[in-house]
């Protein structure tokens, strides 16, 4: 296989030459504007906005509600151990147009041995960078991730003390993810910088909602900026023995413990998010049974039932000049009663940690990639039959079901195609982390993309 861009050789991810502000700037207002022609009935966009990076499939935890590495699945993937090598060429490709990059998937990022360098090569590319974590390595790499200006990250975490944290953290460490939070926070105070966010996706388990305002109250202490909870219940059909720790029944804004963990937040100016979702669950049964706590994150399988190993090779490709007809019948390409545009292909573009390339994080894993930039370069995979073919279905309601056919199924596209919101959170970044000039004719682009 050729690799042009010479992923495979880590001699190759030493700093290089970096573009002028002026010079990045000018090449993102071309990017959205890009965009905003597509909306007027115009061409495809010539760039991606969002760019994720896989950086990673390697996790250090095993938390009991991951479908990729829980120790509760009887049936579960063990990729090979991939880290995606922060190469400048291909990174400065990708992301001198983009608005923003998120650099998490399937694996924990800050387990990547050179994750300083990534931040690096995308600080000098000006883009809102963004990643999910479990936490471990935040007292590592907290002033890394200040100095790069990093935009927003997100900690897994759930549980008011090490008891409750660890016993769904398998592998993690309560004080550690604590003392790496307030690390974070410190290094941000001492750089005079708003940024990065600092964010908490936590979910409803039964005990953990018990003591949500007093969670509120310690992540505010922290510095922590905002606490999204999302439902537990949801993850059941994969978890069955998660069901008797789901918090089910009167999880409305009304319930006392709501309300205080509410006015706590409004007390530390804390944004909580409560999912609408969370208020609706009734489970199958009043008492349904559940595994101890203390026993989810070193569940032992019974010895009757084999675990299976998916040893998950990476998918394969789409070449760039394929036919488009070959492209429609290898990716499943049919129409489909929706009156959703889905505008991820025309916007996003996912590089996995073996260089394959899809639109979304969402498409499925086994399905064919849209290309590779181990053997193509970036925009030329953007450019290609895949993302090409893929486009021409979504505008006539045709939609490649093996890549798609699970999020259509449940609905999960996005309503809207946010580039109006992503611009405002880029222009808001950039004021306070570039200075007020590099809000330099982003007004006009910004009420341009609000007419189309």
């Amino acid at each position: 296989m050729t690799d042009p861009l010479n992923l495979n050789n880590t001699a190759r991810t030493l700093p290089g030459g970096c573009e002028s502000n002026d010079g990045l700037t000018m090449a993102k207002h071309e990017a959205v504007e890009s965009f905003t022609e597509f909306l007027r009935g115009g061409a495809t966009p010539a760039y991606p906005l969002e760019v994720h990076l896989d950086i990673s499939n390697a996790c250090n935890q095993r938390c009991v509600m991951c479908p990729r590495h829980s120790t509760l699945l009887s049936d579960r993937f063990e990729s090979r151990r991939r880290f995606l090598p922060p190469v400048r060429d291909y990174i400065n490709e990708l992301t001198r147009t983009a608005l923003k990059v998120q650099i998490s998937g399937w694996g924990e990022p800050t387990a990547h041995p050179k994750f300083d360098e990534f931040l690096e090569c995308l600080a000098d590319n000006r883009v809102l960078i963004e990643f999910f974590t479990n936490g471990s390595k935040l007292e590592q790499w907290a002033p890394a991730i200040v100095d790069a200006g990093v935009h927003r990250l997100t900690v897994s975490m759930s549980g008011t003390t090490a008891r409750e944290y660890e016993s769904v953290y398998a592998g993690g460490n309560f004080d550690r993810l604590i003392g790496g939070i307030e690390r974070l926070a410190s290094a941000r105070a001492r750089a005079g910088s708003r940024y990065p966010l600092i964010e908490i996706n936590s979910l409803s388990f039964r005990h953990h909602m018990g003591n949500l305002d007093r969670f509120v109250q310690m992540l505010a202490g922290l510095g922590v900026d905002r606490i999204a909870v999302t439902p537990l219940h949801e993850h059941i059909e994969v978890f069955p023995s998660l069901e008797g720790h789901a918090a089910a029944d009167g999880w409305e804004d009304s319930h006392p413990v709501m309300k205080r963990a509410i006015q706590a937040a409004e007390d530390a100016e804390v944004t909580l998010d409560i999912h609408p979702n969370l208020a609706l669950y009734r489970p199958a049964s009043p008492h349904p049974p559940a595994r101890p706590l203390h026993t989810l994150a070193e569940a032992v399988r019974p010895s009757t039932k084999r675990v299976i190993m998916h040893h998950q090779e990476p998918a394969e490709s789409v070449e760039l000049k394929s036919p488009h007809r070959w492209v429609r019948r290898r990716l499943g390409i049919e129409r489909v009663d929706t009156t959703t545009l889905c505008y991820e292909p025309f916007k996003t573009m996912y590089v996995a940690s073996d260089g394959q390339v899809k639109a979304c994080c969402f498409m499925q894993d086994d399905a064919p990639a849209l290309g590779s930039v181990e053997v193509n370069r970036p925009l030329a995979v953007w450019r290609g039959s895949g993302f090409i073919t893929v486009r021409r279905g979504v505008l006539r309601s045709e939609y490649p079901l093996r890549l798609c056919g699970n999020c259509l199924a449940q609905h999960q596209a996005p309503a809207n195609h946010g580039v109006d919101r992503l611009v405002d959170a880029y222009r808001c970044w950039a004021r306070s982390v570039l200075g007020d000039a590099a809000d330099n004719g982003w007004g006009e682009i910004a009420a341009r993309l609000e007419r189309a």
